[in-house]
């Protein structure tokens, strides 16, 4: 082999291994960031306001996230929208992808574009909830940021894109769909739908407790059973589902849950 020859091996050799490496980073890049949404302040607040959530507070809701009048509520909303950090984008990044790793083989439930918007902890007493399609998190998410709370709030932007769907589901489980009763301690969810449930013969709601200062003073009526979990069958499916998720346990008994978030 003449020098010529072995300089043009050389540099076929060293162009193939630079588009390895580059199909590597760009792979590694695309899988950290595909799917990944992070909304803009207007686009936010638009998104919150649509559905006429914070026109729907009473005394209570106010008094628990420290604002005088529905007004007053609309403005610390809108001021209280901010910006992801580089960092806190990073770590969304990893984070989804570890939660896409679990979502796979559930594939109308992976599909799912995660769309994100950054909150302080002014908002909702700084719990990660959901509106429309977007999913909002606070500082308090990052102090103690896991996937399972991720997959949680993303099954309840799917219940939401999948009405009659998830209606459907609820029936097979005897949940029986109701209008919602409505009287000035019930508190306002932006993750649960407008109905209520009758449930094995019971309508079960959650109410504030009568000396409620946070979004987390609630308590059951017609159920002595957790309040976060059981208030609504939104919610009661979210930790369901998440939990068959992370843990890996359905059974033969879950095929519907299974169809729900996969086809």
């Amino acid at each position: 082999m003449n020098k010529y020859s072995f300089l043009l091996c050389s540099i076929t050799i060293w162009i193939v291994f630079l588009l390895f490496i580059f199909n590597k980073i760009y792979t590694y890049h695309e899988n950290y960031s595909s799917h990944i949404i992070f909304v803009n302040q207007n686009e936010a607040y638009n998104t919150i306001t649509k559905n006429k959530y914070i026109d729907s507070f009473n005394k209570i809701d106010m008094k628990v996230r420290n604002c005088k009048n529905i007004e007053d509520c609309k403005e610390k909303y809108k001021n209280n929208i901010i910006l992801f950090t580089e960092e806190e984008k990073r770590k969304l990044s990893i984070l989804t992808n570890k939660a896409n790793q679990e979502l796979k083989l559930f594939q109308n439930l992976y599909n799912l574009p995660w769309k994100f918007s950054r909150v302080t902890n002014k908002i909702d007493n700084g719990l990660p909830h959901t509106h429309g399609d977007t999913i909002f998190l606070s500082d308090k998410f990052f102090d103690n940021d896991n996937i399972n709370i991720l997959i949680h709030e993303k099954i309840h932007v799917y219940q939401k894109k999948y009405p009659k769907k998830t209606n459907k589901l609820y029936k097979l489980y005897n949940y029986e769909k109701l209008n919602k009763i409505t009287n000035g301690k019930r508190r306002a969810n932006p993750d649960l739908n407008d109905f209520d449930y009758k449930h094995n013969g019971k309508i079960i709601y959650s109410e504030y407790t009568d000396e409620a200062s946070s979004l987390s003073d609630i308590k059951l009526v017609n159920s002595n059973r957790d309040s976060h979990q059981n208030e609504h069958p939104d919610e009661y499916f979210a930790y369901f589902i998440t939990d068959k998720i992370l843990n890996k346990n359905f059974n033969e008994e879950d095929n519907e849950i299974i169809n729900y978030i996969t086809y």
